[in-house]
């Protein structure tokens, strides 16, 4: 079978949907119609792509169910293994993005580990990290680790602050500060003046950064700081603390930013108690990509998920250096205002192959 160009295009387009988004075999592919969106191309040039990757074995028919994958596409056997220490930080929970990365490393051919770590790196951390291809730190890196990581032989990529930089590593840093910045811009362009925000409680290193950032910009736009509308929710009770706040304040404030951890909580606060709505910002998201936007929630998070910035950054770290697309020591994960709808399950699994998302955002 002679195959045309366009053809051809379609056919690559298929395997890279197959490659990126994981597909082994028995896997099921899109169907014909949501596949003719997804690549842009007509229903007679999908199906002659699907019967030359039929006769290549590649793929296969099963009358009333669909098209499956008949073989893996890429090679069982494991480019090298790449690790994740989360380093002296029990209070976090990062479980969705260590699902993520579990899968995204693996897409691109590497196994790969994760281990929660000490205050200090003890015998099993060296032993495992003696054989990695490259290693991804995150946490409350102590200067013990910084020497520790510092002197591994692999690539490291630090997910922390920029000040947290590892001599000898890259650092992939978010800016909560940004993202208070950016809200109150939003906001005050539209007309707000009074805004209130449930910062996280004063432990959390992103803190202090975004209440000097929250007074930074009200200054910047003549708006009044009340103390009295900027409250530091704990761990503790946060359900009772924010549902005091927002009884005792209600009325006060006319628009509300929220750390990203406290934003369940008053979302629960608004439905159970029938309090009035005010416009919600969603600010210090520092690990997940901001993907929502409706009438009175807007998210300012990242431009994607540091998880899998990092990633492409350690990966890209693997290449000689003329060839890099991430060349500096330090990568920002800029902040930006959120999509104008959540991304939904189908456009999650199948988009054109130039924007193709390998995984659900975590």
């Amino acid at each position: 079978m002679i195959s045309g160009p366009q053809y051809t295009k379609c056919k690559i387009a298929i395997l890279d949907y197959i490659v990126k988004n994981g597909l082994r075999q028995g896997d099921i592919l899109p169907s014909q119609r949501d596949m003719c969106g997804c690549f842009g191309t007509s229903m007679i040039t999908i199906r002659r792509a699907l019967a030359e990757l039929q006769a290549a074995e590649i793929v296969h028919p099963t009358p009333g169910k669909g098209m499956f994958v008949s073989k893996n596409v890429v090679s069982e056997k494991p480019l090298g293994s790449i690790i994740l220490l989360d380093i002296n930080a029990p209070f976090r929970q990062i479980h969705n993005g260590l699902q993520y990365l579990h899968k995204y490393v693996r897409l691109h051919g590497y196994q790969f580990k994760s281990f929660v770590c000490g205050e200090y790196p003890d015998d099993s951390i060296l032993k495992e990290t003696g054989g990695a291809t490259g290693l991804l730190a995150t946490g409350v890196i102590t200067d013990a680790w910084k020497d520790f990581l510092g002197s591994l032989s692999c690539s490291v990529v630090n997910m922390g602050l920029k000040n947290e930089h590892i001599p000898g590593t890259k650092t992939v840093y978010s800016d909560a500060g940004d993202d208070v910045g950016l809200a109150v811009d939003y906001f005050a362009a539209a007309g707000y003046k009074k805004i209130a925000f449930l910062n996280a409680p004063k432990m959390y290193y992103c803190t202090e950064t975004m209440h000097n950032a929250f007074l930074r910009s009200l200054k910047k736009h003549s708006l009044p700081i009340l103390e009295n509308l900027e409250s530091f929710i704990p761990d503790e009770e946060r359900s009772v603390e924010v549902r005091r706040f927002l009884f005792h304040h209600e009325g006060h404030f006319d628009c509300l930013l929220s750390e990203a951890g406290i934003v369940s909580y008053i979302l629960s606060a608004f439905y159970e108690n029938d309090l009035k709505k005010v416009p919600l910002g969603i600010v210090g998201g520092m690990w997940n990509q901001a993907c929502y936007q409706n009438q009175w929630i807007v998210e300012f998070g990242r431009s994607e998920s540091i998880f899998k910035l990092a990633v492409d950054v350690l990966l890209d770290s693997f290449q000689p250096k003329k060839l890099q697309k991430y060349p500096a020591s330090k990568i920002k994960n800029e902040s930006v205002i959120g999509q104008a709808c959540p991304i939904s399950w189908k456009r999650d699994k199948c988009a054109s192959p130039a924007i193709i998302n390998p995984g659900r955002n975590p």
